[in-house]
């Protein structure tokens, strides 16, 4: 197995350049200066690739689809006791889907592959892909006309006059700021980096002022010997409170050998003021020159807890299968320090070419999924989630070589990562995959997946398919919180699609190298997902859809409530189904961060004869249970038989009603005292709602009767 005694190294932080600003409406000036050029032919941009070819599997790893344990059968679909799905089941519903950029019709981006990624924020969603940034309204998902620029545009004050590639972007809801990323592709390479401005408030705008750094990965001190020849390639992002994790392969670009792998912590603080960026880099991870143990593609994780004061890279090992590396780094806001440390994974093979109907190459026309490389990396409650696409046969299981029916499947993790130190354990792991007996018609492949979990719990995945008979297409699957471990439910096609056609010389054709899955920051619950689809023969189009969480639980009980009361305290049940359930993010997290949305609730007649009361609070209790806080001074008693309606409409805007309200009269007042003639209970004054009753216990003293305790009505 590959292991390393975890050994915590300290880093140097060192300032790089200032930054240097420009407004979106500069940069669309910019843009509008090629207003009527023609498409640039577009550019193929090969990705280096790590070949771990026949490295050893962890003797370690088990040989299983899942952990824990199931049948193949019940890994995927909610079913019945015998695990046979009774129907598709998704946990999360498509409600928007809309195309962010394609080759050359829809925002064009010229560019083999798109490397597609995206980021809801407040308000629009950014679509960001090689040749391409695009911002839209996340309510319509229509294109908002306020950014609409190649990425050379947007980043034309750092490149260098080199083109640019690899983009991410994320929306920071901590410090509620854009950061966008990128590398240009001279030699040594630059990683950019653009920062939005705080009076922007999250939401883009032509006067938002973007802040612009960079740095040479490669000559970043301590340097690489031979940097001024190193491409620094596939930078990867991690967002947390404290810092920015940036995590790249490093090659030799005439050569394309594979060097080593480099990590590096950016002070948040140092980009939110204008700079000078400061940068702490860890070199060469793994043990040797050209790989070795450590991690390949060290991704930055993201992070919204905002105590947190530790960040985290991950990685596939580069000497075995069946490993993964999580790297701590202790604090990142000030001199960070790294250590590391290994778990086992179950059996993992290298994952195949993607076959495709339309396909005219054979071997070389398959689609390239890339290697075992992490997509996205997301921690919340210390609960690391991250996924990646393997090789697995009908089972689902890696088996350590290729059958026949081997396909594509995207595996996924949640890990337990303790602070500061203790072992990183897997909670549960699944397989996407099919698990039909052969490649038949009915065949799939799941590749360049990413996931996101929101704050209920509940996860959403997003990823390409294709198959023998399924053309290309973008699609997506999840799971509840309460599902069983493991598991994920039905995927579902995001589109209908094309089909690539066509070849690649001495490789499998170029797909795309990133995927990106992120939760909304207003609510906590919508999961958006951005994936690559084909609109046309040689073409592909980037989709974004909107996955909404299950709806509110169903109203069901509310106890009685007194009419002419100013403020009174019930608590309010609801039935669960399909995973529905109230849901708040919270306390509002400290400024600058913008406020969450809400649960809510409101009560009205729906079709009841009176005066409803109002509500003054509503609090999230757990998912069938909220407690509120209702004004019934004016409100009307019901008539016999009829309730008023009251709706609860969780953060995202879903809602769910029911007819639970009721409203009593305040009937009357009896008033009961026992002068010298002995005691009765209950005593003084006594409420009676209408058509109710009291009963009394009276007992005299030993020198009088019943007849000598008074009660007086009124």
């Amino acid at each position: 197995a590959a292991t390393r005694p975890e050994v915590r190294t300290l880093g140097v932080p060192a300032a790089g350049p200032a930054g240097v600003s420009r407004t979106t409406r500069e940069i669309m000036a910019e843009e509008a200066l090629h207003a009527g050029e023609p498409l640039a032919a577009p550019v193929l941009r090969e990705e280096f690739e790590f070949d771990k070819g026949d490295a050893p599997q962890n003797p370690a790893s088990p040989r299983v689809a899942s952990i824990p344990e199931m049948p193949a059968e019940r890994m995927i679909f909610r079913g019945t006791a015998s695990g046979r799905p009774v129907s598709p089941f998704t946990p999360q519903s498509v409600s928007l889907s809309f195309t962010g950029a394609t080759l050359s019709g829809t925002n064009p981006t010229s560019s083999f592959p798109p490397d597609d990624d995206g980021a809801v924020g407040p308000t629009q969603y950014i679509v960001a892909v090689n040749g391409r940034i695009v911002s839209f309204n996340k309510t319509t998902g229509v294109a908002d006309g306020v950014m609409n620029a190649t990425t050379n545009s947007f980043f034309s004050s750092v490149r260098n006059g080199s083109s640019t590639s690899d983009p991410m972007v994320r929306y920071d809801r901590l410090s509620n700021r854009w950061f966008m990323t990128i590398i240009n592709v001279s030699t040594p390479n630059r990683w950019l980096l653009a920062v939005s401005d705080a009076a922007s408030n999250g939401v883009i705008s032509g006067s938002t002022v973007w802040t612009y750094y960079y740095i040479i990965p490669a000559t970043q001190s301590p340097a690489i010997s031979n940097g001024s020849g190193i491409l620094s390639d596939y930078p990867t992002l991690g967002v947390d409170a404290n810092a920015l994790y940036v995590g790249v392969d490093e090659f030799v670009s005439s050569t394309g050998a594979f060097q080593q792998t480099d990590v590096f912590v950016v002070k948040k603080s140092s980009v939110l003021s204008g700079g000078p960026i400061v940068v702490t880099v860890f070199r060469a991870l793994m043990t040797a020159a050209g790989g070795g143990v450590g991690p390949y593609a060290p991704r930055g994780v993201d992070n919204p807890d905002p105590n947190s004061n530790e960040g985290y890279f991950i990685g596939s090992d580069g000497a075995s299968w069946g490993t993964m590396w999580i790297h701590r780094i202790a604090n990142p806001g000030g001199t960070p320090s790294i250590s590391g440390q290994s778990i086992t994974l179950p059996a993992e093979d290298g994952a195949r070419p993607v076959v495709h109907p339309g396909n005219t190459g054979g071997y070389w026309g398959y689609l390239d999924p890339l290697d075992d490389r992490y997509f996205q990396a997301t921690i919340r409650n210390q609960q690391l989630w991250t996924v990646h696409n393997i090789g697995v046969d009908t089972t689902g299981v890696s088996q350590g070589t290729y059958t026949g029916d081997a396909r594509c499947a995207a595996r996924w993790f949640q890990v337990n990562v303790p602070v500061g130190s203790g072992t990183a354990t897997i909670v549960q792991a699944g397989t996407v995959f099919t698990a039909s007996a052969s490649n038949d018609s009915l065949q799939k492949n799941y590749f360049i997946p990413s996931l996101m979990v929101s704050g209920q719990g509940h996860v959403a995945m997003g990823f390409s398919t294709a198959g023998t008979s399924a053309y290309v297409n973008a699609g997506s699957v999840g799971r509840l919180s309460g599902d069983p471990l493991g598991t994920m439910e039905t995927p579902v096609q995001l589109n209908p699609s094309g089909d690539p056609g066509g070849s690649s010389a001495g490789r499998p054709r170029r797909w795309g190298d990133y995927s990106q899955t992120t939760l909304d920051p207003q609510d906590d619950m919508t999961i958006w997902t951005v994936q690559q689809f084909v609109d046309a023969n040689n073409s592909y189009g980037v989709r974004v859809a909107r996955l909404l969480a299950p709806p509110p639980a169903t109203p069901s009980a509310l106890a009685d409530i007194t009419q002419g009361q100013s403020s009174v305290s019930v608590t309010l049940t609801g039935v669960s189904a399909s995973g529905s359930g109230f849901y708040d993010p919270g306390a509002d997290l400290a400024s600058p961060a913008r406020a969450f949305s809400h649960l809510s609730a409101a009560i009205t007649t729906g079709g009841a004869t009176g005066t409803p009361p109002t509500v003054t609070s509503a609090t999230y209790v757990n998912a069938t249970t909220v407690n509120l806080v209702l004004n019934a001074s004016a409100a009307t008693a019901n008539l016999t038989g009829q309730t008023y309606t009251i709706t609860i409409t969780n953060p995202d805007g879903q809602t769910a009603a029911g007819a639970v309200v009721h409203v009593v009269t305040a009937g009357f007042t009896i008033t009961a005292s026992a002068g010298a003639g002995g005691s009765i209970s209950p005593s003084g004054a006594v409420q009676v709602s209408s058509g109710g009753s009291q009963s009394f216990t009276i007992a005299p003293d030993a020198c009088h009767t019943i007849s000598d305790v008074l009660v007086d009505g009124a």
